[in-house]
């Protein structure tokens, strides 16, 4: 079987969106090794080849359909991330009994575990979280998304895949579909709920059942990427000067759930994150309260009283 051939049976098994991804990363790299490559072909040595131009080019966005071409390196969550994706496909391929488990050409490339916390830099500050509801404000669509945002810390998937049957107002909560295309339940606070309702009053009619919909004929439904969109532009428009995407409120919500001293389970299950990730993701981000909680619990000796439990030698007799 050519590779060719085994990627478009690989990628009908995703939705659309998740094979657009896996097929920016994976035909690059068939076109590399030649279209017409048979699957028990392919080396290690190829395949290190191909991660060895990942981690040398010093260009970003070559081909990319809407964003420009600029300088700069790939960053090594790009290329650890890349080679998962690869990884994969061969491994599905020998699930499937077109490759035998000694013929996986990925076997043997070495794949150094990065740590999986995010950066503070990737977190929304309070100020500016407060900046962009204030920039949404007079958009009565706009500013119920970032509400939500806010509230749920849902992914921009996630707002742009919310129905309409639902979405339950009065009750505060709307069933989303997840990462995994796992449902959970996300919940949000009455002024969340006011500004849907605002929302769903203005909301144009359209033969779709999604909330979130374009202003504009034909009214579609907002793509995640629209929605990430939305939020920069209101990050733009309230002077913040650095990129702001809807997934900074997300991290923002995770840490917000910390400081406010919720528990990790009830936290992680808020944002839709396993226990383990959300660990591993957000608790480094509060190092500060980590420390005032050692210093305030830390020994210290007492000068003006005798230590509990311990017998002075005069009573002893």
């Amino acid at each position: 079987m050519r590779l060719i051939d085994a990627l478009d049976i690989y990628l009908h098994k995703y939705k659309s969106r998740t094979a657009i991804n896996y097929e920016g990363i994976l035909r690059p790299l068939i076109e590399f090794l030649g279209t017409t490559r048979d699957v028990d072909r392919v080396t290690a040595l190829e395949l290190q080849q191909w991660i060895n131009q990942m981690t040398s080019q010093d260009k970003l966005f070559e081909g990319h359909p809407k964003r420009p071409a600029e300088d700069g390196a790939l960053s090594p969550y790009t290329v650890h991330g890349r080679v998962k994706t690869i990884r994969a496909f061969f491994s599905w391929l020998v699930k499937m009994d077109v490759l035998q488990p000694s013929q996986n050409p990925v076997r043997n490339i070495e794949q150094k575990t990065l740590p999986k916390k995010v950066r503070n830099e990737r977190i929304a500050t309070d100020d500016e979280v407060q900046l962009i509801r204030m920039a949404t404000f007079g958009h009565v669509r706009d500013y119920a998304i970032v509400l939500l945002l806010c509230d749920t810390g849902c992914r921009a998937m996630e707002i742009a895949g919310m129905l309409l049957d639902k979405l339950y107002v009065e009750e505060l909560y709307a069933e989303v579909l997840g990462k995994g295309s796992i449902r959970r339940d996300v919940f949000f606070g009455e002024e969340t709920a006011a500004a849907i309702g605002r929302w769903l009053q203005k909301r144009p009619t359209s033969d779709h059942n999604y909330v979130f919909s374009a202003t504009r004929h034909p009214y579609a439904a907002l793509t995640p990427r629209a929605v990430s969109d939305m939020v920069e532009r209101a990050a733009l428009r309230a002077g913040i000067e650095r990129p702001i995407h809807s997934h900074h409120l997300r991290h923002w919500r995770a840490t917000n759930l910390i400081q406010h001293q919720v528990d990790i389970p009830t936290a992680a299950a808020a944002i839709g994150d396993s226990i383990q990730v959300f660990e591993a993701h957000y608790l480094h981000t509060n190092r500060e309260r980590v420390q005032n909680a050692v210093r305030r619990t830390a020994f210290q000796s007492k000068k003006s009283a005798n230590p509990p439990n311990i017998v002075r030698m005069e009573d002893a007799g």
